[in-house]
């Protein structure tokens, strides 16, 4: 894996028995749809490389004790979750969930139990702003 990744914050949320991956995502947010198609993708970027540093075991290399833990990638967005960011990780849960080799690998990995995606919003963090 040749890409750099920034997590900015790591727990363990015991309410869920998940290691969290915190990775903070703020506006300003673009106005036209070229510049979000960038963001998106940048931000997509960041999830699917988090994912493959949990499920790869690059992650319990760092962190031992994480290993066969659940997982949760949470985007959170301090000024508010845009919807654009919230379908992205929507999009990104579900591919996580359901897409073949995703799932195959998340399953047969021994670092991680279970993998999801969400936006601090889905958890009541962050409000969702007013377009």
């Amino acid at each position: 894996m040749g890409e750099s990744l920034t997590i900015n914050h790591v727990t363990e949320d015991p309410s869920n028995s998940e290691i969290v991956l915190y990775l903070i995502e703020d506006g300003p947010w673009p106005d036209d749809g070229a510049a979000w198609t960038e963001v998106i993708g940048r931000i997509k970027r960041r999830i699917l490389v988090a994912a493959d540093l949990v499920i790869d075991g690059m992650f319990a290399e760092k962190f031992p004790d994480s290993v066969g833990k659940k997982f949760r990638i949470q985007v959170d967005c301090p000024s508010g979750t845009p919807p654009e960011i919230q379908e992205l990780v929507t999009s990104v849960s579900d591919i996580f969930a359901n897409h073949q080799v995703y799932a195959d690998a998340i399953r047969q990995s021994q670092f991680v139990s279970a993998l999801r995606a969400v936006t601090g919003a889905e958890l009541g963090r962050f409000k969702i702003p007013l377009q």
